[in-house]
């Protein structure tokens, strides 16, 4: 029976903690929070309960795929503009 009322599990179902994501991403909680700190994840992202955050897989999913800083090309790829051939030289076996 539906009374009005949010019901509170589904809403705080689409929150996880930190470890959670971190592991998802196969990242360290140190580098996670890092992301954190510089913007990477912004506040949209998550929630602070107490003195933990919790935070929305999905936010943080888009919030990677739409970072720059992380989807940028490196500028130092060594390999960056080999054509087939040379790559093939360098990395098939004989």
């Amino acid at each position: 029976m539906n009374d009005g009322r949010k019901d509170s599990t589904n809403s705080m179902a689409m929150f996880v903690p930190i470890e959670a994501v971190a592991k998802q991403y196969n990242v360290s909680l140190s580098t996670f929070r890092k992301w954190v700190r510089e913007g990477v994840i912004p506040q949209k992202c998550y929630v602070k309960v107490g003195k933990t955050f919790r935070f929305s897989p999905d936010a943080v999913a888009a919030a990677l795929l739409n970072h720059r800083d992380l989807n940028s090309k490196d500028d130092d790829d060594p390999f960056d503009g080999l054509d087939k051939r040379t790559s093939k030289l360098l990395f098939d076996e004989p």
